[in-house]
């Protein structure tokens, strides 16, 4: 679907980071002013005739609270607790800003790229210094309205901060307030500015994270979907331009997908959260604690996807899917829909990765879940999010609910909520009004841009609406410790959050009150909040640790409420506390798949060897029916198992249990994998190929090449790809033979004798894409062509005379390309069979003339 090109995704001109030549100079601003001055339309009476088109659920108004020229081209917004809105302008999207989709003859050096600066550098070698000042004319800035009247339309904008218009500042995709602090996420950086006298401009700005988007990618694959979490932490989104961090000498991210990462609010501990992403645009927690995002999909007959973010865990989606097609691969995006990896969860799909929830949506972008406040009950547990489509007609907002379905969920009674109105982000503001973001039509900024409010008017007024405005306008420093308490039990979520997070600030005094909510409240928000701000608090000690404000929740490990046994088992893993271990074992016991789950992942991230028992127990009684409880016993596997553990593990009895060891080796890239190669499964021996080749794990590279020498499954096209794959990537004169010996086993099917074939042909170009994968993996050595022309010698002639049509295609092809001279006779034979296969014949034809053979004049002539 055309979403790649959702305003919102804008792509981050990482590309011409070319710039500055080190990431100092990167944080520096260029002159004020140096920017060109943003084109925006004359007001008119547009945004308020559009309001007629709006197709809103019954009951329900709208109202245009500001627009252009008070604002346009808004990616994204946000509306602080006092009403205070930030709005995220591009005026870079098409104006700065590139797709690789122009300019593909860089398309192998993008795929190469492994950070910012090789990003700079490969913009230098094709831009050089003048070409890139064309990218530094315009500037992405943060937008900041007011309605001072109480009117209810905005009466005041002015720039909140803007210069960042240097050629490495890409699309400025997110923004989020609190108090005097606003986070801004622009490629390569994430910014922390501050407004300390909340006159509406920012009086200081710091990067607190830097090493966004390593390529150009696609326009819109940003940097974006900042969120609170419940555990008080920042967390952010990037789409597959992906992002390589360097943080405190370690390295953070990854360099071939999109990902979920999380921090503290001023950048230390980060951490990817999740992985395997191609463009997750927002993020939003629910109330209990779970985060969830809408993944968009390739254009390649995938669809987008609704997906939980469990921690560690993996969609499965790589930059090199996307550019795999025609000859490299026999379906458009490789095994990403072969191998049915965008799917709800299917027997075909790889064991590795957590797969979505649904395929919902064509365009998904801003996300939100309703905060309990401003709506009928029938609201609770809603969510909300944007379809953007490129016409104001044909997008619109869905909403749907979840319910548990084993560790995961399942969506329920989703529907148009918010129809014909081209939405990239919807917030609910402090007012109890669901406000939109409206990019007005089209994909190209034209100078336009709306926020909307919609609600239904005789909620507006009641009592509970209106204490909720004045309560988060009012703010929360100054309630006392006992009013902060009782709103842990307020019905707004938003509300909660606030008290939960003051309390924490307030440290050690709090943890007997809040114990005491956890324990003896009646209302399951009270005490989870209560919860997560004892965590907050004891956050501030060593992990591990023994800590007052954690000992309470294993007390109350064994709680009826499923919901607070899940969350105190996030946090007590999250907190790797060790007084906890027992508890822990327990939690990965539970009845609840949910809670089990959790349970696993928190008891691996004490890293004792002592649980394996208990995580290999939650990998057998699994028996591999539930995806996500699969991951994270693999994930606690991970963290607390050595290799010989592993080894030893990997004879278990149980399947499910070797699927477990097998998959934890792919995470930790052992070569020990190449075990499972034999393994008497048939899932095993598929799921150890993928990782091999797939991962790569190199050091197990030769013991897949040698499966295409053994009686394997050539049916099983997964496995089959990836050993003749193997082959190729070793490349010895023994692979080369293996090849042909493949292409000649009348056994093997068509599709990998042929796939044989195109191996031996692509030979010599030493291509630097992976065949597979479509990621850039080039080999370390010359390819010399006699190689492989030696070895498809000797069976070439059978292969062209006696061959099924696509190996004969597939044989006169290679013929040619390797320069096969000795082939002339089968291949002039095969132009000859005027009843033979028309492409085959072509394909003889074309590589006669390559070889400049004697015998092409007549076949032409035959022809």
């Amino acid at each position: 679907m055309p979403s790649d090109f959702r305003p919102t995704l804008l792509a981050a001109l990482a590309l011409v980071a070319a710039a500055a030549p080190s990431l100092r100079a990167q944080h520096r601003l260029g002159p004020q002013g140096s920017f060109e001055a943003p084109k925006i339309a004359a007001a008119s009476d547009e945004g308020e005739k559009n309001l007629k088109r709006f197709q809103l659920p019954q009951g329900w108004k709208g109202e245009l609270w500001a627009a252009e020229p008070m604002l346009a081209h808004a990616v994204s917004f946000d509306v602080a607790d006092d009403g205070r809105v930030f709005v995220a302008e591009s005026f870079r999207a098409w104006r700065g800003v590139p797709d690789i989709r122009g300019i593909m003859d860089w398309l192998d050096e993008d795929l190469a790229c492994r950070s910012v600066e090789d990003r700079m550098a490969m913009m230098r070698r094709h831009l050089g210094e003048e070409g890139m000042k064309e990218y530094a004319r315009n500037t992405e800035r943060i937008q900041w309205l007011r309605d001072t009247d109480g009117d209810g339309k905005a009466d005041v904008s002015k720039v909140f901060a803007e210069n960042f218009a240097t050629p490495v500042d890409g699309i400025g995709s997110g923004v989020l307030a609190r108090g005097k602090e606003v986070w801004y996420a622009n490629i390569p950086n994430l910014w922390r500015l501050r407004d300390d006298d909340l006159d509406g401009v920012a009086d200081s700005r710091e990067s607190i994270s830097h090493g966004h988007g390593v390529r150009v990618g696609f326009l819109g694959h940003d940097l974006h979907g900042l969120a609170w979490g419940p555990d008080g932490k920042l967390y952010f989104s990037i789409g597959d331009r992906a992002s390589v961090l360097k943080v405190d000498g370690r390295t953070v991210g990854t360099p071939d997908c999109g990902a979920v990462f999380r921090c503290n609010k001023d950048g230390t501990e980060m951490e990817m959260f999740y992985e395997g992403l191609r463009n997750p645009q927002e993020l939003v927690f629910d109330e209990w604690g779970n985060l969830f995002t809408g993944d968009n999909n390739s254009d390649g007959g995938d669809q987008a996807r609704w997906t939980y973010l469990i921690e560690g865990g993996d969609s499965g989606w790589r930059i090199g899917w996307q550019f795999l097609a025609g000859s490299d691969a026999p379906q458009a995006r490789g095994p990403w829909n072969m191998e049915k990896m965008w799917h709800p969860q299917n027997d075909a799909q790889p064991a590795f990765l957590t797969p979505p929830i649904k395929n919902i949506s064509a365009g998904p972008s801003g996300v939100a879940y309703y905060p309990g406040t401003g709506l009928g009950p029938e609201w609770q547990g809603t969510f909300t999010l944007c379809d953007f489509r490129g016409s104001g007609s044909g997008s619109g907002i869905w909403s749907f609910k979840l319910k548990p379905k084993g560790a995961s969920f399942e969506i329920v009674d989703d529907k148009k909520f918010i129809w014909s109105i081209e939405a990239t982000a919807g917030r609910w503001g402090p007012d109890g009004a669901f406000w939109v973001s409206d990019w007005v039509d089209g994909w190209e900024p034209v100078g336009k841009g709306r926020l909307y409010r919609f609600f239904e008017p005789a909620r507006m007024q009641s009592p509970e609406v209106v204490s909720t405005a004045k309560l988060l306008k009012e703010g929360f420093a100054r309630r006392s410790d006992k009013e902060l308490l009782g709103l842990l039990a307020h019905p707004n979520f938003r509300v909660r959050q606030n008290a939960q997070f003051e309390l924490a600030g307030h440290g050690e005094s709090l943890v007997k009150p809040l114990a005491g909510v956890v324990r003896g409240n009646r209302d399951v928000h009270a005490r989870l909040h209560a919860a997560w701000a004892l965590a907050q608090i004891a956050h501030a000690t060593a992990r591990g640790a023994r800590s007052g404000a954690l000992d309470p929740l294993v007390a109350l490990a064994g709680d009826p409420e499923p919901h607070l046994r899940a969350n105190i088992a996030r946090i007590l893993g999250d907190a790797r506390y060790q007084p906890a271990r027992d508890v822990l074992v327990a939690l990965a016991a539970d009845p609840d798949a949910h809670v089990r789950a959790l349970g696993t992942l928190a008891l691996g991230h004490l890293g004792r060897r002592d649980s394996l028992p208990a995580i290999t127990g939650v990998l057998r009684a699994n028996a591999d029916k539930d995806p996500h409880l699969r991951h994270a016993a693999v994930r606690a596997l991970v963290e607390s198992a050595s290799m010989d553990d592993l080894i030893a593990t990997a004879k278990d009895s149980s399947e499910s249990v070797r699927m477990g060891v097998l998959l934890a080796m792919r995470r930790l890239e052992r070569g020990e994998i190449a075990g499972f190669l034999h393994d008497a499964s048939a899932r095993l021996v598929t799921e150890a190929a993928r990782a091999i080749n797939d991962v790569p794990i190199a050091g197990a590279i030769p013991d897949l090449a040698a499966l295409a020498g053994t009686s394997m499954d050539w049916t099983n096209v997964p496995l089959a790809r990836r050993a003749i794959n193997a082959n190729l990537r070793f490349g010895t004169k023994d692979t080369a033979v293996a090849l042909a010996r493949v292409a000649s086993t009348a056994t093997a099917t068509e599709a990998a004798r042929a796939e044989a074939l195109v191996a031996l042909a692509a030979w010599p170009r030493n291509a630097g894409r992976d065949r597979v994968t479509g990621l850039w993996r080039p080999t370390a050595f010359a390819r010399d062509a006699k190689v492989p022309a030696a070895a498809l010698a000797p069976v070439v002639g059978a292969l062209l005379s006696g061959g099924p049509n696509p190996v004969r295609r597939a044989a006169a092809n290679a013929a040619g390309e390797l320069r096969l001279e000795s082939a002339a006779p089968a291949l002039a034979e095969l132009v000859a069979r005027q009843q033979g296969d028309g492409a085959a014949r072509v394909a003889a034809l074309d590589a006669l003339f390559r070889l400049a053979a004697a015998e092409f004049p007549a076949a032409l002539d035959a022809a």
